[in-house]
């Protein structure tokens, strides 16, 4: 981690300057420096004097510094700041995921959490439809189980008849010139169940 990547700056204004910058760019704090800086998070954090999703950026990039320079050290310091566990661990999974910074500014931490576990392309879509369409995180969530399960999953017939289902109600409510990319998306099951191709061609046909 480099020394000098950041600007000189001042107490008052470090957590901005950290604000901007992945903790690959963080300077090599000392442990000391480090858990002193947990305790201006944690006042920020109480003081909302931040926004929540710049708070969550900061203390996943927290704790991935920590752990890249003082190992061990890391799972102390964080048993000390009194926040649950699971919570660090979702901050810290998300910030590693996405190498420190946000892929959509625009969208919050939460929605960038949803979608951590897939991979880059698929991040991508699903934040972009996001951003594009104003997505809740309950439909974010929606679609990234959909995603693993044409990834993973073997289904049976019904199960794919409902991710079917889902995929047209969608096509009813887009524009016709997003139905290619949902078309495209909707064929993938059928390469897990070739019996339903006959069904799906006819079901496109309703529709067109």
């Amino acid at each position: 981690m480099p020394d000098t990547i950041l600007p000189a700056t001042t107490d008052d204004n470090l957590l901005n300057v950290l604000a901007h910058h992945a903790w690959q760019d963080w300077p090599s704090f000392t442990f000391e420096q480090w858990y002193a800086l947990w305790e201006r998070l944690a006042q920020a954090k109480a003081d909302a004097e931040y926004a929540v999703n710049t708070i969550n950026w900061l203390i996943g990039n927290w704790i991935e510094a920590g752990e890249a320079v003082h190992g061990e050290k890391y799972a102390q310091a964080v048993a000390l700041t009194g926040l649950h566990e699971s919570y660090l661990q979702r901050l810290a999974y998300t910030v590693r995921r996405f190498e420190g910074r946000p892929s959509h500014p625009a969208l919050p931490f939460t929605y960038h959490s949803e979608v951590a576990t897939l991979s880059p392309p698929d991040r991508k879509a699903i934040l972009d439809q996001a951003q594009e369409q104003g997505l809740t995180r309950a439909r974010i969530r929606q679609l990234v189980q959909q995603r693993k399960f044409l990834r993973d999953g073997k289904p049976d017939d019904s199960e794919i008849r409902f991710v079917l289902t889902q995929a047209f109600q969608e096509l009813r409510q887009l524009p016709p010139e997003h139905w290619g990319r949902l078309i495209v998306w909707a064929l993938k099951p059928l390469l897990k169940a070739p019996g339903l191709r006959d069904e799906l061609l006819t079901r496109l046909q309703e529709e067109a």
